[in-house]
């Protein structure tokens, strides 16, 4: 059985004290306590704000998703390829096509034909 270590037996864990400032920390060129703090509240601002933008990204995915019938992978895909330019797409999609027909990964006959009983059956 492992032996379990406790807070004082890992150094990640254990509360470091604050060290002294760094005595020709100006000289060295080093920031100030207020700049570093001042630089990691923006980036923790930033942080939160994209997760914030992440999780509408996320409501607007699932609606589409259940609204408009919207693969997720697939948009995501979609939205990836439209963002490329003109070259790099049609290199990729070259390959991906390659790849499939070699792989033979082709849609499933029927699946979406007629009221879309097959698709609705494959997806459940």
């Amino acid at each position: 059985m492992a032996k379990r270590m406790g807070p004082k037996a890992n150094s990640k864990l254990a509360k470091a004290p604050r060290a002294a400032p760094v005595e020709d920390a100006e000289e060295r060129g080093l920031p100030d306590h207020d700049t570093v703090t001042a630089h990691i509240d923006a980036l923790n601002a930033l942080k939160a704000k994209g997760a914030k933008i992440n999780g509408d990204i996320g409501e607007l995915v699932k609606s589409a998703e259940e609204r408009d019938n919207i693969h997720r992978g697939a948009m995501k895909l979609a939205a990836k390829l439209a963002r490329m330019e003109d070259a790099a797409r049609s290199e990729f999609l070259v390959h991906f096509d390659h790849y499939r027909d070699i792989m033979g990964l082709t849609v499933q006959p029927g699946l979406f034909d007629g009221d879309g009983a097959g698709a609705a059956a494959a997806l459940n």
